[in-house]
Order: structure tokens, then C-alpha cells, then sequence
């Protein structure tokens, strides 16, 4: 509970009830039994602050009955007891200004109090200084009587005054920021379902974040093995302190909503909580593979070749990237004409995997549906190692250092003597037959496109943290060199390294290429190279990239046996284009 008046909101509320009660000789304040219980000591704590005056709070026995006036005497230093009247107690206080916080008065005894406390106010008309009154009221009085004693504007209640932002802030303050697909989940569900009550806020922080996504089987055995502590039969109330205003809505008690039974009520507030964190990850996920995949988005997507999306009659034409949704995406990758023409899919390992749980995201939140917790999970374990995360600020490279790192690129067919050059070169090089390998002995059923994400992500991270690399891969298909481009800002310098050697020498230094279960397959490498060799020699139309044609001539025409093979590996031979 003292966690409560650090909050701005109750800290806000406390400053207006000191601040009016110095202008009129009774304050009322109505709260819920769990804040009138434990509020005096805060407000003595602020009058304290605010004026340097010690406020007195008298101690009002439960069972027996004393006159108010005696109540307010006895609790007051350095007053004596004999012969006091009310006009006595209000000229005889030391302290001018002095206030007294009177709370926990029984119901029984409300009567007593009504009386005097109506004389109070009509006798300090005739005083210009006298004693403040703050009277938490108790529970059960109808606000009428209150009113009758001090009029309307005397009485505040405490309502709405604990708001999402004042939990969201302690929650941080007790659990620190959220980083994360899972943990921006698990704290947004805690927050909405703890509401306002803060103990319940404790206990759903302090659970692992698998079970913060869905608390509610933890809650309901905790309220199952200690029944005694929520006893049922109280009225679904304010005054009792399961009941709110919450982001302008009711909000009950969650406790008090597993009591009841109330799942479909439960099961709405884990949507509303997980609803802007699922559109949110969706629309990360889905801006982030238009940025990184942009490149054949606008190919696919323009006003020459717009996407139209039928509704029965109606239709819907989009025109640019940007303007197609996560489904709209995953239908131009996995259209199987456009795919036959493209090459295959472009979303492929971890990108179609994200935007199928971005998919699974959104539809959950635009069906009222809490997200799954499988999704959930998956997409922060996913998300968490792959590259496209470096397309989600918007901006690419915003946060790398600008020291003249450079991207070198190496394109060429197996066995054209790739790696071999690379490893003459002094630059950092990231090798993905050697991260296939390595991942491979770990996990053998590994798909090609994980292990693709791993390899662009090291090149990455060589050169965010400015240094340069050295990419050595065959990098034929077009897809990937645009995915390397698109990951890379436009004022990094890129290089195009081209290498190959005549087919018949790369046959006969095969090697492991050669083996029964890779049979053609320098053959087929040799035919797809020459058929992306424009495009490469061009730069994929990219300015910034830089070509070096490191191929022999004896690799781009037949030339004589003895040639084979020269100059290139060497790099004695070389030109850019």
C-alpha cells in the first residue's frame, strides 16, 4: 500500500485535499474501504510537507461510544479536558490552523459525529482562524448527509485517481523497462489485469514472464489453495474496493472476476492488454520486410503492376510497398506463378516465419482474441536472432559508426575459388559453408534459410561495428544480393568481387562437390551464373556497388589448357566495371 502515494496520481489528489481543506472548516473524503483503511497517515504526512504543521488524528475506538468533541480533545496537545465547550476547543488551539484528520469512525457512532460535526460548521462562521476538519467518511452514509454539512464542493472522492500510466511507471520502477517481444506481453497483460491494486501488481511481476502472458490457471490455484483470504458475498462495489474507473472504463477486480467465474470478461482483458503490443509487433515485422525485401516489393507493386485485393464488388488497388499489409506480402511471396517467375519465394527462413506469427498477431487482435502464448514466444526467440530486426527503426545503419567500413561481396558459382581468394584478403571474412557446417554438426535437419539469416546477421554486426568484411558466398540469386544491399545504408561502400574458372577445371578440383549426392551440381552453378553474369556486371543496378571482375579470360572463352586457372586466384588479373 505505501507504494500507492508515490504514484503521481494519488500524490496529485493528496495536494488538492490539503490544499482545499485550508478553505473550509470540513473536508469530506468517500474512498473504498482498502484506501480509507490506510489514508491518514499519508495526509498527516502531506499537511506536514506542505505547512510545517503537525496534523492529529484522533484514535476513535470501534465499541465504544465517546462524544466527538471529547474524541478531538483528548488527542490534542496541551488542551485541557475540564469544562470545553466547542467555542472553547476552537479559541484555545495553539496552532493556528491546526488539522485534524479523522478517520476509521464506526458506522454505529455516525450519528454522533453528523451532529456535531453540523454544528462544527455553523460555529466557525463566526471565527476567522479555527481547527481544519478532513473526515474520511465511513462507508454505507449516503453523500447527501455530507453534503448537508459542508455543501457539494466540500466533498472529494476518491475515484479515477489511480490511473494506467501511475501503474505502468511502478511496474518499470519495480520490474525495470521491458526490452522484447515476450516481456512488452507479459508486461502489458500484468498491468491491465492487476488494474489498480497494487499487491496484485506485485505478485504478477514476479512471475516468469511464460506465465505473465496468461496468468489467470496461476491465480485461480493461488485463490484455490487460499480461499479463506477472498472471501465471497461482498457486493460487486466501489466502497469495497473492487471496482474502478479504468482508462474510462469499469474495471472490476480480477481477483474478484476468477471468484465469480467471469472467464469471458477475462479473457477480453487479456486481449485489450496484449491489442496494441500485437498490432504494434505486426507492424514492426511487416514495415521491416518491405524495407528489407523493397527492392522486389517494388518490382512486384507499382502503377504499372498494382495489387488489387477483391471485397465481392468492391476492389482495392495498391500501388506502392508501403501500402500492402502483412497478409498482402505474404501472398505476392507465395503466389506460386509470381514465385515460378521470381525464382521461389522471397520471404524465406526466419522472414517467413515472422511474418506468418505477425500474420497470426494481427488476425488474434482483430478477432478479439488473446495472441497465442506459442506465437508469442516463438516470435520473441525468432525475432531475437534474426537480421531483419536491423530494418525495424525505419532508418538503416541509424547507430553504425561511419569510419569507412566497407562491404565486399564475392560472387561466383561453386568451385570457382571464392574462399581461396577471400583467404588471401586481410579483411574480416564470413563464410556460409562454414556457418552451414557448424550448424549442421549441431542440429543436421537445419534449413537452408536459417542458416542464410545467420550469415548476412555476422557480416552485419562485422560492420555495424565498423570494421570491414568479406562475404563469401556464391550470392547468384538476386534476392540475396538485394537483401545484403537493402541491410547496408546508403553511404557504405559496397564491392562486387566476380570470380569463376572454366568448368572443366572446377570439375576436376571439385572435391566434396563432386560426391554422389552433389552430382551436377557445378554443372547447374555454371549455367545460373551465366545467366545472372548481366545482372551482377551491372551492379544490380545499384550505383553504389562496385564491380571487380576478377575472372580469368580463360574462364569467360575457351582458350588453351595451359591458361586454365591463371591470374585469377592470384588476383594479377583483374578490372573493375
Amino acid at each position: 500500500m505505501s507504494d500507492i502515494w508515490s504514484l503521481e496520481g494519488p500524490g496529485r489528489f493528496l495536494g488538492n485535499l490539503v490544499t482545499g481543506a485550508f478553505h473550509r472548516p470540513i473536508t469530506f473524503l468517500r474512498a473504498p474501504r482498502t484506501i480509507a483503511a490506510k489514508i491518514a497517515a499519508p495526509i498527516r504526512a502531506k499537511v506536514r510537507r506542505e505547512t510545517d504543521i503537525s496534523a492529529i488524528s484522533p484514535n476513535i475506538p470501534a465499541d465504544t461510544r465517546l462524544p466527538p468533541l471529547r474524541t478531538l480533545v483528548s488527542a490534542t496537545p496541551n488542551l485541557p479536558l475540564d469544562d470545553v465547550s466547542l467555542d472553547s476547543f476552537i479559541l484555545r488551539q495553539s496552532a493556528p490552523g491546526r488539522v485534524y484528520v479523522i478517520s476509521q469512525i464506526p458506522t454505529r457512532f455516525w450519528e454522533d459525529w453528523r451532529v456535531f460535526l453540523l454544528n462544527y460548521s455553523k460555529k466557525t462562521e463566526s471565527y476567522a482562524d479555527h481547527p481544519h476538519l478532513i473526515v474520511v467518511t465511513p462507508l454505507g452514509i449516503s453523500p447527501r448527509e455530507f453534503e448537508r454539512i459542508g455543501g457539494p464542493e466540500s466533498i472529494l472522492t476518491w475515484q479515477n485517481v489511480i490511473s494506467k500510466e501511475d501503474i505502468s511507471r511502478l511496474a518499470e520502477k519495480i520490474a525495470g523497462r521491458p526490452n522484447g517481444i515476450l516481456e512488452r506481453f507479459a508486461r502489458a497483460t500484468s498491468i491491465e489485469l492487476a488494474g489498480q491494486d497494487i499487491t496484485l501488481l506485485k505478485i504478477l511481476l514476479s512471475l516468469d514472464l511464460r506465465t505473465q502472458i496468461d496468468p489467470l490457471a496461476h491465480l485461480t490455484g493461488k485463490i484455490t489453495s487460499n480461499i479463506e483470504a477472498y472471501p465471497k458475498g461482498q457486493p460487486l462495489s466501489w466502497e469495497e474496493g473492487v471496482a474502478d474507473l479504468w482508462s474510462d472504463d469499469v474495471c472490476i477486480n480480477t481477483i474478484r472476476l476468477i471468484m465469480d467465474n467471469r472467464a469471458e470478461e477475462l479473457k477480453h482483458r487479456i486481449w485489450r492488454a496484449q491489442l496494441p503490443i500485437a498490432m504494434e509487433t505486426s507492424d514492426i515485422i511487416r514495415r521491416s520486410l518491405i524495407r528489407r525485401h523493397r527492392v522486389v516489393l517494388d518490382r512486384e507493386v507499382s502503377r504499372e503492376t498494382p495489387y488489387v485485393l477483391n471485397f465481392g464488388a468492391r476492389q482495392r488497388t495498391k500501388t506502392r510497398a508501403t501500402e500492402l499489409e502483412i497478409g498482402d506480402i505474404r501472398a505476392i511471396s507465395f503466389d506460386e506463378d509470381r514465385s515460378r517467375i521470381r525464382g521461389g519465394p522471397f520471404l524465406r527462413g526466419d522472414d517467413g516465419y515472422l511474418s506468418k506469427l505477425a500474420k497470426n498477431m494481427r488476425h488474434a487482435a482483430a478477432h478479439m482474441e488473446p495472441v497465442s502464448r506459442d506465437d508469442i514466444l516463438e516470435a520473441d526467440k525468432v525475432w531475437g536472432r534474426s537480421t531483419l530486426r536491423d530494418f525495424s527503426q525505419g532508418e538503416v545503419g541509424w547507430d553504425w559508426p561511419r569510419c569507412g567500413q566497407k562491404a565486399t561481396v564475392i560472387i561466383g558459382p561453386a568451385g570457382a575459388g571464392k574462399s581461396t581468394w577471400a583467404s588471401r584478403q586481410s579483411e574480416t571474412v564470413v563464410s556460409r559453408d562454414k556457418i552451414r557446417e557448424s550448424a549442421k554438426e549441431k542440429n543436421p535437419n537445419l534449413v537452408e534459410g536459417v542458416i542464410l539469416d545467420s550469415y548476412l546477421a555476422q557480416a552485419i554486426r562485422i560492420l555495424k561495428s565498423g570494421r570491414d568484411v568479406i562475404m563469401d558466398a556464391t550470392h547468384l540469386e538476386q534476392h540475396i544480393r538485394d537483401r545484403i544491399r537493402s541491410m547496408i545504408p546508403d553511404d557504405i561502400s559496397i564491392n562486387y568481387i566476380v570470380i569463376d574458372r572454366p568448368l572443366d577445371v572446377k570439375i576436376r578440383d571439385g572435391g566434396w562437390r563432386n560426391a554422389s549426392d552433389k552430382v551436377g551440381m557445378i554443372e547447374e552453378h555454371h549455367r545460373n551464373f551465366f545467366e545472372a553474369l548481366p545482372q551482377i556486371l551491372n551492379g544490380d543496378g545499384d550505383r553504389r556497388v562496385k564491380v571487380i571482375d576478377l575472372r580469368s579470360p580463360s574462364s569467360i572463352q575457351t582458350i588453351d589448357s595451359s591458361q586454365k586457372g591463371e591470374g585469377m586466384l592470384l588476383g594479377s588479373k583483374s578490372r573493375e566495371t
